[in-house]
Formats: C-alpha cells, sequence, structure tokens
C-alpha cells in the first residue's frame, strides 16, 4: 500500500463532501417542493371550513405544484341558510417557505333575511385571520322584507383593525345609485355596528344591528350632529345652498317582527338647526330656525312608501302636529302637513324679546279679561312641506299663518 494513501483519501472525501451534502439537499428541496406540506394546503382549508359549517360543492377543481384552484363552485352556511355564494375562483397559492393565502374572487354573494344574525353566523364559520384570505371583485346582493333589495358591485374586503372594511364600486338600493361606497362593520357583543366610512368610530351615519330579541329583531340608524346638505349630497338629495348653514343629529329606528305576518314599525327623532324654513319676512321671532322632528314609521308593502301617521314638529314658540309620508325610487319625496295653535298667555311665555312679545303684552295688559283667559284667542299656523330629489329637487315649504293676540300678519314674499 502506497504511503501517505490515507491522507489523499481524506482530501477527497473533502473535496466530494461540500458537493454531496448540496447534492442531497437539492434532492431534499426538490422533495418538499414537490410533495411538502404546502401541497395539502387547500385540502386542509376545505376540511376545516368542512367542520364549521361551510359547505363547497360543485364546480371545477384543479391542483398545481404552486396553486390549487376551484371555478364556479357553490358555497352554502349550514348555520345560515340565509347565505349563499355562487364562486367565481377560489384560488389557493401554497408557495413553499411562504404564508399560504386564500384568494377569493368573481363571487356572487346573496344574503337575506335578519343582517345581525348572518354576519354572527359568517363570523362563526370563518374564524380566520382575514390578512390571509383576499376577498376582491365580488357582486353581493342583500334582501330584506322591509328594506327591500341592495345590491353592491365590485366589492374588496380588507381587514380595518378590530372593523372590516368593505368597498364597492357602486351600491343601489331602489331609486338610489352611490359610486365608491366604503362600509366599515365592526361587532359588539352580539350585535354589529356598520359605519359609512373607513372607520365605525369616526362615521357620522351608523348603523346599529341587533340579533332577534323579544319576537323582533331591531335596526338603529344614528346621525351624529352634522352638516345638512353633505348628509342628502351622500344619499342623492341635493336641496341647494340654502342649506348650506343647516344641521342635523338625531337617529331613526325600526322594529321588524320575526312573524311575517306582523307589521313592522319605526320612529323618527331628529333636530335641526340652522334650517331655512322658508316663512315670509317677520316670522323669525315666532318660528325660529331649530326644531325637532318625531315621528312613528311604517312601511307599507313594497319598502318604496313609508307613513308618518303622527308627525310632531317641536319648535320654540308653536307645536305642530300632522301627518306624512317617504316615497322612494328615482323621484323620492318627503311630504307633510301639520299645524298647531298658541294661546295669548301660551305666546306671552314661549316668544323671545322682540317686538312680537311687546304687542302680545300689550294686547293683553288693554283687557285684564284676556289676561285672565276669560277670552279665547289663539294664533293657528299651518305647514305643508314637500322634499323631493331626482328630477325636480328642492324644497318647498308653504306656509299658512293666522295671527292673534296683538300680532301682525307676515309680509309675503
Amino acid at each position: 500500500m502506497r504511503p501517505g494513501w490515507r491522507a489523499d483519501a481524506r482530501a477527497r472525501l473533502a473535496r466530494v463532501m461540500p458537493i454531496t451534502v448540496l447534492v442531497l439537499l437539492a434532492a431534499a428541496g426538490t422533495l418538499w417542493f414537490l410533495f411538502g406540506p404546502h401541497r395539502g394546503f387547500s385540502g386542509r382549508v376545505i376540511a376545516a371550513a368542512a367542520r364549521r359549517g361551510l359547505i363547497l360543492e360543485g364546480g371545477n377543481r384543479d391542483d398545481g405544484w404552486l396553486s390549487s384552484s376551484w371555478r364556479s363552485a357553490k358555497l352554502s352556511l349550514r348555520d345560515a341558510p340565509g347565505v349563499t355564494v355562487e364562486m367565481g375562483l377560489l384560488h389557493f397559492r401554497h408557495w413553499p417557505f411562504t404564508p399560504s393565502r386564500v384568494t377569493v374572487s368573481q363571487a356572487r354573494v346573496h344574503l337575506r333575511g335578519e343582517l345581525a344574525p348572518l354576519l354572527a353566523a359568517a363570523t362563526r364559520a370563518l374564524r380566520i385571520k382575514l390578512r390571509e384570505v383576499v376577498l376582491t371583485d365580488l357582486a353581493v346582493t342583500y334582501e330584506h322584507r322591509v328594506l327591500g333589495r341592495i345590491a353592491f358591485d365590485g366589492v374588496t374586503v380588507h381587514a380595518a383593525g378590530p372593523s372590516v372594511l368593505v368597498e364597492a364600486q357602486r351600491a343601489r338600493a331602489g331609486g338610489f345609485d352611490w359610486p365608491d361606497v366604503r362600509l366599515a362593520i365592526e361587532p359588539r357583543k352580539d350585535m354589529f355596528v356598520i359605519g359609512w366610512g373607513r372607520e365605525v368610530a369616526s362615521a357620522r351615519v351608523q348603523l346599529s344591528c341587533f340579533p332577534p330579541a323579544d319576537g323582533s329583531s331591531r335596526w338603529l340608524l344614528n346621525v351624529l350632529h352634522q352638516p345638512v346638505r353633505p348628509l342628502l349630497r351622500r344619499f342623492g338629495w341635493d336641496l341647494g345652498e340654502g342649506l348650506d348653514g343647516a344641521h342635523v343629529a338625531g337617529g331613526i329606528s325600526l322594529e321588524v317582527p320575526i312573524d311575517p305576518g306582523e307589521s313592522p314599525h319605526g320612529r323618527v327623532q331628529l333636530v335641526f338647526d340652522g334650517w331655512p324654513l322658508g316663512a315670509p319676512p317677520g316670522s323669525q321671532a315666532v318660528l325660529g330656525s331649530t326644531f325637532s322632528l318625531l315621528s312613528n314609521l311604517v312601511p307599507v308593502a313594497d319598502s318604496q312608501r313609508w307613513q308618518l301617521p303622527r308627525v310632531e314638529i317641536t319648535m320654540p314658540v308653536f307645536s305642530l302636529v300632522g301627518q306624512g309620508h317617504v316615497e322612494l325610487g328615482r323621484r323620492s319625496t318627503l311630504a307633510l302637513a301639520v299645524q298647531g295653535e298658541r294661546s295669548c298667555g301660551e305666546l306671552r311665555a314661549l316668544l323671545p324679546p322682540s317686538a312680537e312679545l311687546e304687542q302680545v303684552q300689550h294686547f293683553l295688559a288693554a283687557s285684564p279679561a284676556r289676561s285672565r283667559g276669560s277670552a279665547v284667542e289663539s294664533a293657528l299656523a299651518r305647514l305643508s312641506v314637500q322634499v323631493r330629489a331626482g328630477t325636480g329637487a328642492g324644497y318647498r315649504p308653504e306656509w299658512a299663518y293666522q295671527p292673534a293676540c296683538g300680532l301682525a300678519p307676515w309680509v309675503e314674499k
């Protein structure tokens, strides 16, 4: 045996070993790439979804090395029969050494029934971090027996802190059509709050959806104090520059019985300040520019018409009572007819310091009998209002005033 053969063998092994290790690592990487656990990502997701009540069926499935896809399948929710999804494309990305991701696109989502239970069931079924799921280019329709049909096109869903941000290229309801809609949805205990904007906390219009309780579901639309004209513009009602100084706050509530044979009912309570009442000169002291509107709300048949059986408008001096209705559609209309009266004593107590107050005081002082109320006399105010959106949009108040108690007639415009 040649001297030094052991040293030569060790030298050859040292040269070959790195190459051998690289070959083994390359082989292991190839096997991982071809048969690693990431290849089973789509199957694991579908199995986990099935355990949570998400049922995926039909369609065409295609499994590849780096991704899998499922086209034209149908997705339903076992605990929420009011949710169905016609899947356009369900795509699973399962690259090795990178986070896996699920993308849902070109799907049609149908929701029917009370919204709070639908959202709660969907939340329980998914239980996944939204950032691992991309929801884009969806068409969403929501149908409610009172609210009618609301459609959203080009929908994308994002995680936004505690909320979920829903962006739609277009939203339609009845005769209304809104571009570029952003809604933030946030769960709060067993209810959900939907804010018109990027965040619920900063949204000036918030819709709270409560689950069924005591035989009915409840909706509450909360309008935070804000300028009237931009708010109305958002809903397709632009009534002109005359409303630039007006503000509004309040809410609209709706109770929807679970039994479809029972009639829903609601309540409107709004406060306006700086609102142009459209009355002739000389009416400012009598009417003011701040008032509250209170009314019950009864939907009629097709959700396009709502009755206001008893409307109460409370002003600094007068309280007007009457009725009205709202019609939704291409030419949405709000119509009110109310009236109220005040006795001489009430006028003296309610009028602000003004020439009108002095006129009433002088009138009562001229006759002790009138001051004691033995002679009945009262001022009467009537108001008819028609607010219209769309073609012929405008705000048209008409006042009828019967002065009394020494007050002078208003000067007509």
